[in-house]
């Protein structure tokens, strides 16, 4: 499981199902400090350190703090983890 979240803070978010508080979605675009989230009423933009943002990895809710992923995508590659 630790392998899994560690592949995917450093992978590719677009394209991923992300929960926020109530709000579920599909990130469509990234930048160095927001996700565009794809909703059933359309786009939101959240910034990434204020947020909280909950994945399902192996059938597991994972939540993961935005402020780890404030960042540019191409910089997350390189991220080392404890």
């Amino acid at each position: 499981m630790k392998r899994a979240v560690e592949d995917l803070l450093r992978g590719e978010f677009i394209g991923r199902d992300v929960r926020i508080g109530n709000t579920t979605g599909t990130i469509i675009d990234e930048t160095k400090h927001t996700f565009v989230v794809k909703t059933e009423n359309g786009r939101k933009t959240y910034l990434k350190r204020t947020t909280t943002f909950e994945f399902i990895i192996e059938g597991k809710r994972v939540h993961i703090k935005g402020s780890l992923l404030a960042m540019k995508p191409e910089q997350r590659i390189t991220l080392k983890l404890r």
